[in-house]
């Protein structure tokens, strides 16, 4: 009676024993499994907050690349209007004749200065747009080394200088040089002839110089592009 009162007494203890351990394991394991899903979770919002990092940095981008691309086109619109009108206060004042009788009749005046802001804004805008659309597709389309507004600048700034002194040596080559058309003989006196052909052989120059000079400087802006190695940039 007493032996089998101490086997019992004895396999409970082993079970207590044996439940205590399993008991253990499991605790082991749901510590292991909880650890899991919280390094699961963090991984996981890591990743979104990487995918909308991204995304924000995508959109930027293609807001800045848009933003330059307007700052082109507009610069190139500004710079080639403020050109016009310097242009047009000398040639209004050389002949106004070739605005008032060679131009339609879009400003009811005579003075030079006004007509040579008028037209001066007028008769140039839609050039530097061209020019502008131009050279925002040659400095900014793609990802190799695109250029940025500021640094077109200089070579837009060169593009002026030289349509002036095409416009001036050209002008001056006009009025010794230039042959007077029949409908400039008929309507201005004799002594206008040289002045209006100073001022048509000017005004030409510019055009001509100008679409030529931003042709070409679109074509400069490629080479440099993509003959330089491509560099990490934001823009």
């Amino acid at each position: 009676m007493g032996r089998g009162l101490a086997l019992a007494a004895v396999g409970r203890a082993i079970k207590r024993m044996t439940g205590s351990r399993n008991c253990a394991r499991g605790t082991i394991v749901c510590d292991s499994i909880r650890e899991r899903k919280v390094a699961g979770n963090k991984k996981r919002s890591t990743t979104k907050k990487a995918l909308v990092s991204c995304s924000v940095e995508a959109t930027v981008g293609r807001l800045y690349c848009r933003v330059e691309r307007i700052k082109i086109i507009f610069g190139c619109i500004v710079a080639s209007v403020l050109y016009g009108i310097v242009h047009d206060q000398f040639t209004a004042r050389i002949c106004v004749e070739y605005f008032t009788e060679f131009h339609p009749p879009v400003f009811a005046t005579q003075s030079p200065t006004l007509l040579g802001i008028g037209w001066g804004i007028i008769a140039t805008w839609w050039a530097g747009a061209i020019i502008g659309l131009l050279l925002s597709t040659a400095a900014r389309s793609g990802t190799r080394n695109r250029l940025a507004a500021r640094q077109l600048a200089p070579s837009v700034a060169c593009l002026m200088i030289a349509m002036a002194l095409c416009a001036l040596v050209f002008g001056t080559i006009g009025y010794f040089r230039g042959a007077v058309p029949a409908d400039v003989q008929e309507l201005l006196p004799r002594e206008l002839h040289r002045r209006f052909l100073a001022d048509w052989w000017a005004h030409s120059a510019s055009y001509a110089s100008g679409f030529l000079g931003g042709l070409t400087l679109c074509v400069i802006v490629l080479v440099k592009r993509f003959r330089v190695p491509p560099v990490a940039s934001s823009s």
